[in-house]
């Protein structure tokens, strides 16, 4: 059970984009997960009929949150400093013409 959860949430995770499952997308994460798992266990002609679990509640989406807000805040620094250089460069250039 535990790896056919595993394996369903990474596929549904992998092919998402990241701030969908992270912020807007939760719920439909969460069914789409759900849906796969009891597929899984279909195929595998297991008689469990799987209902939903909290997913909102595991902890590897919550642990891949922080590495995810990292990563943008990093993307973002780059951005922020061209700005800031850019408006220094148009403060400048008509005072030094």
């Amino acid at each position: 059970m535990r790896q056919s959860a595993e394996t369903a949430i990474r596929e549904v995770v992998g092919k998402s984009k990241m701030d969908f499952v992270l912020y807007e997308g939760r719920e439909q994460v969460a069914a789409n997960a759900t849906k796969l798992i009891q597929d899984i266990l279909d195929r595998l002609q297991v008689r469990y009929r799987y209902q939903q679990a909290d997913h909102a509640k595991m902890h590897s989406l919550r642990a891949g949150q922080a590495a995810f807000d990292d990563a943008v805040k990093a993307g973002q620094d780059p951005r922020a400093a061209k700005e800031e250089g850019q408006a220094y460069a148009n403060d400048v250039c008509p005072r030094a013409r």
